[in-house]
């Protein structure tokens, strides 16, 4: 049978587990959010960066029928 030490360790080790794991969740839901808002800023960046993109290759075409 477990001495009663034996289990008050026990029983740090699960609640600092625990502590270390809702650390963790919290980090990974503030990393998610960091990467759902870079996506959006990417996707908005994009759209703004299509009217110059079309000039460009515009441009590119008129030069390759010199």
């Amino acid at each position: 049978r477990e001495s009663l030490t034996e289990l008050k360790n026990e029983k740090l080790k699960l609640s600092s587990d625990i502590q270390k794991k809702e650390r963790l969740d919290e980090q990974l839901q503030k990393l998610t959010n960091t990467i759902q808002t870079l996506k959006e800023e990417i996707e908005t960046d994009k759209i703004s960066l299509e009217p110059i993109n079309v000039r460009f290759q515009l441009k590119i075409n008129l030069l390759a029928l010199e």
